[in-house]
């Protein structure tokens, strides 16, 4: 079966989407408005905890020796369709997390996707980005900004919880261990899933989380609520550059 609502009520079957992991239940479901950027609808509308909620399920292994769940969140339509097809084919529980605005497509009908996959989207040497969903379009924003500042920066879509970790680490290393996690929701999220690898590998690196920080409002457009919340594509740069401790040109 699969089901789908807003992510800010699929939380409410909390107790349930448990009992279906307790029990090896192969159930989909769909949680869509997540982030900030249904930005007119309010933060009563929008799925900014339900990661969090998730990703606990995500740190354990089911009676098969999977992870008890899969959290999927395409950043264009493309990946949205592939991974759908890839939750129908695996017998398990799957969140899927779905924004709302219309985004440019980033991939195309023969890209393939993996659970517990990441997609680089560009590589760098300096500093590594990584995003998804949404956030995933601001990363290649700031990837642009950087460039002009003389920063090569790797940009990670990293679409699914549980990931391949070494991986991960292996591209990390390869920017001089800096890394950035960027999500428009509240923490304990993407940029946790990052800090446990990076902890359980015990190598040296250089981590900051980026994620909503404050009480969301009602604003015009994605672009407004992501500067109120602090997360738009100036300040990713204004991070970045801080990070490496390069002052702006």
């Amino acid at each position: 079966p699969f089901c789908s609502s807003f992510a800010k009520f699929i939380t409410r079957g909390y107790d349930q989407l448990e009992m279906a992991v307790l029990s090896g239940a192969n159930l989909k479901v769909v949680g869509s408005h997540v982030g900030v950027t249904p930005s007119s609808d309010g933060p009563s509308q929008m799925g900014l905890s339900d990661i969090a909620w998730m990703r606990a399920f995500t740190t354990i292994r089911d009676r098969r020796g999977n992870p008890g769940m899969y959290i999927l969140q395409p950043a264009d339509a493309y990946a949205a369709y592939a991974l759908t097809n890839v939750m129908a084919e695996y017998e398990g529980v799957c969140y899927m997390r779905t924004g709302r605005p219309d985004v440019e497509f980033l991939y195309s009908d023969d890209a393939v996707f993996n659970l517990g996959g990441f997609e680089v989207l560009s590589e760098g040497r300096d500093i590594m980005l990584v995003a998804s969903g949404y956030m995933v379009h601001e990363a290649n924003k700031a990837l642009e900004a950087l460039d002009r500042q003389g920063i090569a920066a790797t940009v990670v879509d990293l679409y699914s919880l549980p990931f391949d970790g070494d991986a991960l680490l292996d591209l990390a290393n390869e920017n001089n261990g800096y890394v950035l996690t960027l999500e428009d929701n509240y923490g304990a999220s993407i940029g946790s899933a990052v800090a446990d690898v990076m902890t359980d590998s015990g190598d040296a690196f250089t981590l900051r989380q980026m994620h909503v920080a404050r009480l969301p409002k009602s604003a015009r457009t994605p672009e407004e609520e992501l500067d109120y919340v602090g997360l738009a594509t100036d300040d990713i740069v204004r991070t970045s550059l801080n990070m490496l401790e390069v002052g702006v040109a």
